[in-house]
């Protein structure tokens, strides 16, 4: 069972902005991305599938909280990949 109190604790999704903000700003204005465009390919070849859906769910906490403005998110409800335009 997920805790969500940790997954959403200031320090991991510190750690998420962290691993992503400094790849995001390197694409274009307009393109859609997916989550593991975002992260380095280090940190998301080094983690589990497991882990893979908690780091996006980081991630979409960071975008829709306005955390990292320069995403979009264009499929919220969507079960999956959630896909992200770059602003």
């Amino acid at each position: 069972m997920l805790d969500y109190q940790k997954i959403y604790s200031d320090k991991l999704l510190q750690q998420t902005f962290d691993d992503v903000f400094p790849n995001a700003s390197k694409f274009p204005i307009g393109v859609t991305v997916i989550a593991e465009s975002l992260f380095l390919a280090i940190v998301w070849e080094g983690t589990t599938i497991g882990q893979h859906t908690i780091m996006g769910m980081q991630l979409k906490r960071l975008v829709e909280t306005g955390k990292l403005p320069m995403l979009v998110l264009l499929n919220p409800k969507s079960k999956g990949p959630k896909r992200y335009r770059v602003l």
